[in-house]
């Protein structure tokens, strides 16, 4: 089949590597632009690091001090992201499957294993706009989270020249979705170019993003069993 990977250009390569492999071809095309800004780290001292998006790992690396990270606790979202932080010093990482509210759910058990109280500090570096309101839901917890915006993701204006022949051609089979955000700027570009979604399949990575899907492209989506590239890839194998 022919994907369309929608995205940001270093995590598409990665995917369009591993489709490649599975006998698939690539179109890669980003949708959201990903901005870094620039800020200095938060004055408070913090005694651990809650990662949600590979995306925040170059400002964390600009401002986090290079004789911090061999101890700091760091808990991420996904391989992808741990492996990341651990590129660029991070020693005690650990990871989660699935998505930012899995985290949510892991912080209390790997607090305690790193033997932090509930008057730790925990910094998150993230995005300007969020999915879920994770410093906020462990706020209910009482647990403490300084909330560091460090980057943003803009949704593009217009398919590529060659994205768009591709799609109005039908040369598309499946569109791979990674946020509701990406999936609404998906639908938007093809309602404005006038290209019908009735031939496409999409793989998702969660019902959440579905939902921000047409009934002409819902009916036709396959959603991995948990929100993470690892099950994805296992439903398109499948």
């Amino acid at each position: 089949m022919h994907f369309l990977v929608t995205r940001p250009k270093k995590q598409a390569a990665k995917t369009a590597k591993a489709l490649n492999e599975l006998g698939h071809n690539c179109t890669i095309e980003p949708l959201l632009k990903i901005r870094t800004i620039s800020s200095a780290l938060p004055a408070t001292k913090f005694d651990g690091l809650i990662i949600t998006s590979i995306n925040s790992l170059p400002m964390l690396d600009t401002a986090w001090p290079d004789d911090q990270r061999e101890a700091v606790p760091l808990l991420s979202t996904g391989l992808a992201t741990a492996e990341g932080a651990r590129s660029i010093g991070f020693c005690n990482v650990r990871h989660v499957s699935g998505s930012a509210l899995n985290l949510v759910d892991a912080v209390p058990d790997w607090m305690s294993q790193n033997n932090l109280s509930n008057t730790a500090q925990l910094l998150y570096p993230a995005a300007e706009t969020i999915a879920q309101d994770v410093a906020g839901l462990l706020l209910k917890q009482s647990i403490s989270v300084h909330r560091w915006t460090v980057y943003r993701a803009e949704p593009v204006s217009c398919f590529s020249t060659q994205a768009q022949i591709a799609l109005k051609n039908g040369e598309i089979d499946v569109v791979l979705l990674y946020s509701k955000r990406t999936a609404h700027t998906f639908v938007q570009l093809m309602e404005q170019n006038e290209i019908p979604m009735t031939k496409l399949t999409a793989y998702v990575l969660s019902r959440e993003i579905s939902k921000a899907l047409p009934d002409d492209l819902k009916n036709q989506t396959r959603c991995a069993k948990q929100p993470s590239e690892t099950e994805l890839l296992k439903l398109i194998g499948s």
